[in-house]
């Protein structure tokens, strides 16, 4: 058998993530932000979640769309039930398709 006749389907680390939706927590800043880039740039659509830094949240969201993705930003305190926002509609609107919550 030689390497002409073995297929395999290769998939690149852009196009891992393709088609996924990712929520990460803290995403304004820091490592969350690290982390909702590097998930853009492996192809998925990121939720940016901040408590404090709106402007971040914003540059972060530029950074992902620049990257060809979708994005939202989100405000709301996740480490506590009450910041939870079951009923905030960019929440939902994505919702149906998370694939991943990080942080």
């Amino acid at each position: 058998m030689n390497s002409s006749t073995l297929t395999a389907q290769v998939v690149t680390s852009r196009d891992r993530l393709l088609g996924r939706k990712v929520l990460v927590t803290g995403s304004s800043k820091g490592i969350g932000r690290g982390i909702a880039i590097r998930l853009a740039q492996e192809g998925a659509d990121v939720v940016i979640n901040y408590n404090s830094d709106p402007r971040g949240a914003e540059e972060a969201l530029a950074e992902v769309q620049a990257l060809g993705r979708r994005g939202a930003v989100i405000r709301a305190n996740l480490g506590t039930v009450r910041g939870q926002i079951p009923g905030s509609r960019p929440v939902c609107r994505w919702e149906r398709g998370l694939a991943v919550r990080v942080g």
